[in-house]
């Protein structure tokens, strides 16, 4: 599933604002605010790449076992 380009266009602009945002925070630069805020998006996206996973797993191996014991 590709993303749709207006889309990704929102999140560029919008990351490189909370990037510039954060820059004014003494001692941590906006390279490291990167690498905090990448850290946390990745933690993120893996918890709900789990979480649909695991739901098209059970849903798809349940069916399954319904249509083995009915068959």
């Amino acid at each position: 599933m590709r993303m749709n380009k207006d889309i990704s266009s929102a999140l560029s602009y919008t990351w490189a604002w909370v990037c510039g945002l954060f820059a004014w925070v003494p001692g941590i630069s906006p390279d490291w605010w990167t690498v905090i805020i990448g850290g946390v998006g990745m933690v993120i996206t893996a918890a709900i790449n789990w979480h649909w996973q695991k739901k098209t797993f059970q849903k798809r191996f349940k069916k399954e076992s319904i249509d083995e014991q009915s068959g």
